[in-house]
């Protein structure tokens, strides 16, 4: 399995249109990618009216990160419907390979009551 890690900045002020715009586009299309197992959209304030966002995306192969990303694996994939909201960003996303690790939790159990 393979992580996906891309870095970017917004104002604080619009993150929560920001995350409105994730939920509803970045989410829904990464996870319909082919491969893709799932996708998490992180967000941290750092300085004083600028917010961290942080996408991690897992997936099946580094050739289906190439089927989504394009040939240029590294170079950051935004939306358009989310591109106006980055003030900076990292120039490459980076990629690390599975080595070793579970989920402590089932993270729906609190949803369902049976933790």
């Amino acid at each position: 399995m393979i992580t996906r890690v891309w870095f970017g900045e917004i104002l604080t002020e619009d993150a929560a249109a920001y995350r409105e715009c994730a939920d509803s586009v970045r989410v829904p299309r990464t996870r319909a990618a082919v491969g893709n197992f799932g996708v998490w959209v992180m967000l941290r304030d750092v300085d004083a009216g600028y917010t961290q966002v942080m996408i991690l995306s897992y997936w099946a192969s580094l050739a289906d990160v190439e089927l989504w990303a394009g040939y240029d694996i590294e170079k950051p994939r935004l939306f358009p419907e989310e591109d106006h909201f980055f003030i900076a960003g990292d120039s490459a996303a980076k990629h690390f390979t599975f080595a070793a690790g579970a989920p402590a939790v089932d993270p729906t159990a609190a949803d369902r009551g049976d933790r």
